[in-house]
């Protein structure tokens, strides 16, 4: 390109001097013709001849010379005219190669020469001047990673003679990384081969960019179509869905091809808004437009799924309806926020607690009905006011400052306040306040919630009193009265004064509280409260501790003399007879008596000891009254020991099993046997239960104890049956608290199943305290599902207990047991005699088998014999025998010899009979 610049610079050098040299000539010429015309007229004319001859031939000689040089100028002028046009034409492809960034070049293959054009150098970010064009000077402005493939392409364009294209990267020297789309093709020549390529390389940077940023603008778009918030579809004339995006689809459930050609408004509307879509169709064919219609889609698992719709009509230029476009919202949340606002709306109202809402001003914006209800204010007549109009007057300024300082540290606050209603009445509240932030954390809104609390404060006045009082008598409780004896010790000590404590026990009260019932028992024991609040001073304290236990306590006592005579007519006062239900009722007492400080310094002690010494009584008289002694907390202490041992006792395997032989008075056979239980103990030998079944039923442990005694018994039996022996009634007691509280029959059947039993091939019998019947309904239930195991049952001690004989017949009994107590003095003792002789006749006339215990002589033997007395035992017949000597006399041997009731001798008539 430079070459061809240079040439046409010197052809125009040349033309321009051609010009002036003719131009010259020319001028020349006319001078010389001038000076020979002037020459000639002063010469002769023959000379004139000569010189015009020559002087022609001159002149034409310069015609030629300027013919030939004006054609030369000619020529030469239309030259550069050509030149120029050339030149305009080049410079028009550079620019326009420029414009469009696209240069060519040649490749001469056979002389491996390349051409290449302006642009072609600024494509690839090279100078002109310092750079030959080259294929491997090109190859080096190819990013690394497509040199690869420019090569293939080129060597396969060579090879199948076919034109190539492609897009690939340049590196320029600054290092700027620019995209070029190149294409070449090879020319052949006759024989087919390759002499020369042509192609072109554009820089189609800028295009690239705008297509990745319009590709980006389309993924952003079909990002914001498919992941927008909102469900997008559009629908064609038909009402068939044509697109929906992947959130609609999410919603529903659908993937898109379950749902693009389905007919929107038959396939997925709820039936109840097909019809109201057809119709809104209509209106959107005519060019209308619907905004926020509630739809119920139905989704693919079944659900409702609740939208609101707005869509618009999408048409052709000339007015023709072509489909619609349709946004749906999610409505779900929405129409649920909705309702649980009206629900709350509807609560707000009727919930009992009242509600203020103030703005953060505090001045009330709104309140409910039970405000009004409770305050006696409405709306109107508090909106826009501070809540301080409620204020009673009975909280100091600390109060309210508290708890404003509790609202703003900590955004609330609750508790009891006194507020004033609005015709003047102080009531009591409990109220709750909180602070409802805005969402740049600011105050705007505070919400007190309160309620009326004037009947729970009165409820809590009367469980205060209930807490601390009997609900029976009205008396101070347990609670109150330790309360209050604690203070009146307090004042004793700090005064030098005794206090007297009496704790006072009804006797019998349970058998009148059974047999009468406990409407009676109930008359009974506030008829005694009453007689024992007018018995003291005012400032004595009366209190029951719980069923018929009471206690005393007297304030300044001179002398221990003082505490007796009132013990004393204390027990008059409650001898005196009550008359309840056409009955009249003489109910004793005992009370023990313990002095502060002599026999304890606090409350709980001088309660044990005031307990431990009506237990005294109790058990020397009843109806009388005793101090508290030491020796009474040594006895209490021995209790606690053998408690302890006793556990031991289960654990170290110390009891054992005793019978005691039961005789037909009839036949003198041996017939039964009582299982009687001793413990063995490692120091204090061989114990019977009278110590220590009393202790075990106060400490829990008369069940383990009981069901000891049932599998060993159960153990035993097995044992003989193994061995043969043909056992007689087997009898064994059980006490009063394990039919009360725990599961006898169940502990019978385990046993039993433990040792193979049939209850069918024994002969086992149940025996239970007269006491222990006045638990009417549990110990009946208990006692015939013993009977349905096939026991028989027997009262043990019979006449000791006060039975109700009208009751007796419907007892599941079989067998009555004539306490020793009314054996011991026979036939001596004329009560006796009867008492034992109504025994045997009230358990011939009931149909009960009559056992007499306690049998010590041939006397009270004979006096059972001549009454018909079924069965006896007692040391006269055997003494109770361990398990192997029982044994030998189940064998038959060492049986006492009974004479038969025949050969007795017939008694006198005596008082009783």
């Amino acid at each position: 390109m430079r070459l061809i610049h240079l040439k046409s610079h010197i052809r125009s050098y040349l033309r321009r001097l051609l010009v002036f040299s003719l131009l010259g000539a020319g001028l020349l010429s006319t001078v010389f013709l001038w000076a020979d015309y002037q020459l000639m007229e002063t010469l002769p004319a023959a000379q004139k001849a000569e010189l015009s001859l020559q002087s022609a031939m001159l002149y034409i000689l310069i015609a030629c010379v300027v013919l030939i040089g004006g054609v030369v100028a000619w020529v030469l002028t239309a030259n550069e005219a050509r030149n120029k046009a050339l030149r305009e034409s080049r410079n028009n492809l550079d620019k326009a190669q420029q414009i469009a960034r696209l240069g060519n070049w040649v490749w001469d293959l056979k002389r491996n020469e390349v051409y290449w054009s302006d642009q072609v150098y600024r494509n690839l970010g090279l100078s002109l001047h310092d750079n030959k064009a080259s294929y491997e000077k090109f190859l080096e402005c190819v990013h690394p990673d497509d040199r690869a493939r420019i090569v293939k392409l080129v060597d396969e364009a060579l090879e199948n003679k076919q034109v190539y294209g492609i897009e690939h990267r340049v590196i320029w020297p600054d290092g700027e990384e620019r995209i070029v789309c190149g294409a070449g093709e090879v020319i052949f020549d006759v024989q087919g081969n390759p002499v020369q390529m042509h192609g072109t390389i554009q820089d189609i940077t800028e295009r690239k960019r705008d297509e990745n940023r319009k590709n980006e603008y389309a993924h952003l778009i079909y990002d914001l179509y498919n992941n927008a918030p909102c469900g997008y579809h559009s629908l064609d004339p038909r009402g068939v869905i044509v697109d929906i995006n992947e959130t609609a689809l999410r919603w529903l459930g659908y993937s898109r091809s379950e749902l693009v050609g389905k007919v929107m408004f038959c396939d997925l509307l709820s039936e109840d808004c097909v019809q109201l879509c057809w119709d809104k169709l209509g209106q959107l064919k005519k060019g209308g437009a619907l905004s926020n219609l509630e739809l119920n889609i139905r989704c693919k698992d079944g659900r409702l799924f609740c939208v609101l719709l707005t869509s618009t009509a999408l048409q052709s230029e000339d007015g023709e309806f072509r489909g619609s476009r349709c946004i749906l919202v999610d409505y779900t949340e929405r129409r649920r926020h909705e309702k649980e606002l009206q629900q709350a709306a509807v609560v707000f109202d009727a919930i009992r607690e009242a509600v203020i809402i103030t703005d953060d001003a505090r001045n009330i914006v709104a309140v409910n009905n039970a405000f009004t209800d409770i305050t006696g204010y409405t709306l109107d007549d508090v909106y826009g006011r501070n809540p301080r109009l409620q204020q009673s007057g009975r909280h100091d300024k600390t109060f309210y400052r508290s708890l404003w300082r509790s609202i703003t540290e900590h955004g609330h606050w609750q508790g009891e306040i006194e507020n004033k209603r609005r015709n003047g009445e102080i009531y009591p509240a409990w109220q709750n306040i909180n602070v409802v932030y805005d969402k740049n954390g600011n105050v705007a809104n505070y919400v007190s919630v309160f309620s009326d609390i004037s009947v729970i404060k009165e409820k809590e006045k009367q469980l205060r009193h209930l807490a601390n009082h009997d609900s029976l008598t009205g008396l101070p409780n347990r609670l109150l009265f330790f309360n209050s004896l604690e203070n009146s010790l307090e004042r004793a000590r700090r005064r030098r004064m005794e206090v007297a404590l009496m704790f006072i026990d009804l006797d019998r009260f349970k058998i009148i509280n059974d047999t009468m019932g406990h409407e009676a028992g109930d008359i009974l024991l506030k008829t005694v409260a009453r007689r024992l609040l007018e018995a003291v001073r005012g400032e004595d304290m009366v209190a029951r501790l719980g069923g018929d236990e009471f206690t005393i306590s007297l304030e300044e006592l001179s002398n221990t003399e003082d505490a007796a005579a009132k013990a004393g007519k204390l027990i008059e006062t409650i001898r005196q007879p009550v008359h309840i239900g056409g009955h009249e009722i003489v109910c004793s007492a005992s009370i023990g008596i313990a002095i502060f400080p002599h026999d304890a310094d606090n409350a709980q002690n001088l309660a044990r000891a005031a307990d431990a010494a009506m237990y005294r009584a109790k058990e020397l008289h009843r109806n009388t009254f005793e101090f508290y002694t030491s020796e009474l907390t040594e006895r209490a202490i021995e209790h606690l020991t053998l408690s302890s041992e006793m556990r031991q006792a289960l654990e170290r395997n110390e009891f054992e099993l005793y019978y005691q032989p039961q005789f037909n008075l009839t036949s003198g056979r041996l017939v039964g046997a009582e299982t009687l239980l001793r413990w063995r103990h490692p120091t204090r030998g061989l114990i019977t239960p009278y110590c220590f079944i009393n202790i075990a039923e106060d400490s829990a442990l008369i069940d383990p104890i009981g069901g000891w005694v049932i599998n060993q018994l159960c153990r035993d039996v097995a044992g003989w049956l193994k061995g043969g022996l043909k056992l007689p009634r087997i009898a064994f007691n059980v006490s009063s608290k394990q039919l009360e509280h725990y599961d006898v029959k169940g502990r019978i059947e385990h046993a039993l199943q433990r040792w193979g039993l049939e209850p069918s091939d024994l002969d086992l019998e149940l025996e239970v305290t007269e006491g222990a019947l006045q638990h009417e309904e549990r110990s009946v239930e208990v006692l015939r599902q013993v009977r349905l195991l096939g026991l028989s049952v027997a009262i043990d001690d019979f006449g000791t207990g006060y039975s109700s004989l009208s009751r007796l017949k419907h007892m599941p009994i079989d067998t009555l047991k004539i306490d020793r107590m009314f054996i011991r003095d026979l036939p001596d003792d004329p009560n006796n005699q009867a008492l034992a002789s109504g025994i045997i006749l009230l358990g011939r006339a009931l149909g009960l088998k009559v056992v007499a215990e306690g049998v010590e002589n041939v006397e009270q033997l004979r006096f059972l014999q001549e009454r018909n007395c079924d069965e006896a035992q007692g040391f006269l017949l055997s003494k109770p025998l361990p398990k192997a000597a029982f044994e030998k006399m189940l064998k038959g041997e060492g049986l006492p010899a009974i004479p038969p009731a025949s050969l007795t001798v017939v008694r006198k008539p005596v008082a009783g009979d």
